[in-house]
């Protein structure tokens, strides 16, 4: 995974912008790595996630996946429990630190990243 290159973690799927996208898939894809446009679905509704997951369809330049998932942060009642268990940090540290070396497949992540606050992850 790319070191830090999220410039304030979004905290809604409204913050996840084509330009955020864009940097995000700069820092791995390289400068000419470019979303145009993005279009959120929210899937694995009242499903029991700690999560807000979304299928982000991506448009943009050729190297741009045609959709990848975001999770946000929970709703606020869900998200203090989590946040007591260290649910959200155990999760990143796993992507950052672990994934790669287990000997399942796992997700490739572009992003994962906390708030300096630790309430809101990406």
């Amino acid at each position: 995974m790319a070191e830090s290159v999220l410039r304030g973690v979004p905290t809604t799927v409204g913050d996840i912008t084509p330009q955020w996208l864009t940097r995000v898939f700069r820092s791995q894809l390289g400068d000419a790595a470019t979303v145009t446009d993005v279009r959120a679905e929210q899937i694995a509704e009242d499903t029991g996630f700690a999560s807000r997951i979304y299928r982000l369809h991506l448009a943009g330049s050729v190297d741009i996946p045609a959709a990848v998932i975001a999770k946000l942060p929970a709703k606020p009642e869900v998200r203090a429990a989590i946040s007591v268990l260290g649910g959200y940090e155990r999760e990143l540290l796993f992507y950052q630190r672990l994934a790669d070396s287990v000997p399942m497949t796992t997700p490739h992540v572009y992003a994962a990243e906390i708030a300096a606050t630790g309430d809101d992850s990406c």
